[in-house]
């Protein structure tokens, strides 16, 4: 019984402690102020990469099907360019 009432009373005092940690964080603004800005930056950092990203990809398209035309205009019928 008694190691019950310890062990109670160890997690009463882990959520108090939870508690009053977020309690301490919410009020910090600056904090919260900080945590927003780096999830803005975060943010703003994925978009960039994935308009750079899709960029390339396109330019990698593009000249893949320039080839592409260029050697079926130069190539004769059964050349098996594409197979």
């Amino acid at each position: 019984m008694r190691n019950l009432q310890l062990e109670m009373l160890g997690m009463c005092y882990v959520i108090n402690r939870k508690n009053n940690m977020a309690k301490i964080l919410k009020a910090d603004t600056e904090y919260r102020t900080w945590l927003a800005d780096l999830k803005l930056q975060i943010r703003q950092t994925q978009l960039r990469s994935a308009l750079r990203v899709n960029a390339e990809l396109m330019n990698l398209y593009w000249n893949l099907g320039k080839d592409i035309a260029e050697k079926q205009v130069n190539s004769k019928w059964g050349d098996g360019l594409i197979n």
